[in-house]
């Protein structure tokens, strides 16, 4: 299982040598983890996170659509396996980006309180826009013809 190495994680799914086990955690995981870090209360204004909740969703939406149409452009079948297992190594890496951003929004925050809530914007939809854009990349790599990829 791949927590960090995407590219090993995408070449054993054009290999098909991913274990069903490890596809369930891929899934499971993120999910678990989105659903914590979406309980924890913000002390922030209420209309800063509708502002951020409306503007995760269009942008994931967006996204996703972008990912499955490159996906679509070289294969047919395997997106949603290929879209949850890339997911999970990107996730762990968005999640430190939004960390660290989240601590130097937090720090300067105490500085310039007026700009914190661009700040917690910023930290919240830079990383998931990353990781999307990343995902993206990945999810062109993997559709791509075997023959092409697996040739070093």
């Amino acid at each position: 299982m791949y927590l960090w190495n995407t590219k090993a994680l995408a070449d054993d799914l054009i290999k098909n040598e991913v274990p069903e086990f490890d596809k369930f955690i891929y899934l499971v995981v993120p999910i678990v983890l989105a659903s914590v870090a979406n309980g924890v209360e913000s002390d922030s204004d209420r209309s800063i996170n509708l502002l951020l909740a409306v503007l995760y969703a269009v942008v994931v939406t967006v996204l996703i659509f972008k990912c499955f149409s490159t996906y679509s452009k070289n294969k047919n079948k395997g997106f949603i396996e290929a879209f949850i297992c890339l997911s999970f190594p990107l996730f762990i890496k968005a999640g430190l980006i939004s960390l660290g951003l989240a601590l130097v929004a937090m720090l300067l925050g105490i500085i310039l309180n007026s700009v914190v809530s661009i700040l917690v914007l910023i930290a919240a939809c830079a990383p998931m826009i990353w990781m999307y854009i990343r995902l993206n990349y990945w999810l062109s790599y993997v559709s791509k013809d075997e023959a092409s990829t697996l040739v070093t």
